[in-house]
């Protein structure tokens, strides 16, 4: 298209918006081509950038030829009503303890917040990761993220990313396997940086045991060790 487009413009000078859409607008070929153009008013701010979570975030399926300037940038397909598959059901002692300020550095509050906020855009990665992988929209959840609710999901990450504890301790905790878990780890990390939460690892090794978790929570109950 637009090398018709400067083919037909070749030589015209092009002294106001309207010269330009006029000659956008004028260009056909003899197989049929038309352009439609139209003047944007509108007004937007200069140097935005668009984040890298953000960006992977688009169902874009590249083509065989040349994939990088050829691809389809397809629309997210309406879910439609399906069982909805189990997940585990997290005891909330656990909860409560995971989501200590010590270990996730900021309040509950602060955390629910992010889950609410983050929950589309987690949406938006796992429908990318699958439409990347199977090269068609997904109509059902993914499997690698049915095991836990996005809630536990975006608390593993951080709790990783703050080396509270290992992913082997999570995945025993949370009574998912490793290997599922470790999977979210980087869409998890995407969420982070796309919202701009700043995290402090804590000092020392991840705990790898209950009683080292415990350790890190200095107002924790060891009476609740029997609850989980």
């Amino acid at each position: 298209m637009f090398c018709h487009i400067t083919a037909n413009w070749r030589g015209r000078p092009l002294i106001s918006y309207q010269v330009v859409i006029e000659t956008i607008a004028a260009t056909t070929t003899r197989t049929g081509l038309s352009i439609g153009a139209e003047l944007d008013t509108g007004r937007y701010d200069l140097g935005t950038t668009v984040p890298p979570a953000e960006f992977h975030a688009l169902p874009i399926t590249p083509h065989a030829f040349h994939g990088d300037w050829n691809y389809t940038l397809a629309p997210v397909a309406p879910r439609h009503p399906e069982p909805t598959p189990s997940r585990q059901q997290i005891d909330p002692t656990l909860t409560a303890m995971l989501t200590d300020p010590a270990l996730t550095g900021m309040s509950r509050a602060a955390f629910d917040h992010l889950v609410a906020i983050s929950e589309p855009y987690w949406d938006a990665l796992a429908e990318a990761a699958f439409q990347r992988r199977f090269h068609r929209p997904r109509s059902y959840l993914h499997p690698q993220t049915s095991s836990l609710d996005h809630y536990h999901r975006l608390l593993t990450a951080l709790l990783r990313r703050r080396r509270a504890v290992t992913s082997t301790l999570l995945a025993q905790l949370l009574k998912v396997g490793r290997t599922n878990l470790s999977n979210q780890f980087q869409d998890g990390h995407r969420l982070l940086d796309l919202h701009r939460v700043a995290v402090t690892p804590l000092p020392g090794t991840p705990a790898r045991t209950l009683t080292q978790l415990h350790a890190r929570i200095p107002s924790h109950d060891d009476t609740c060790t029997d609850q989980l």
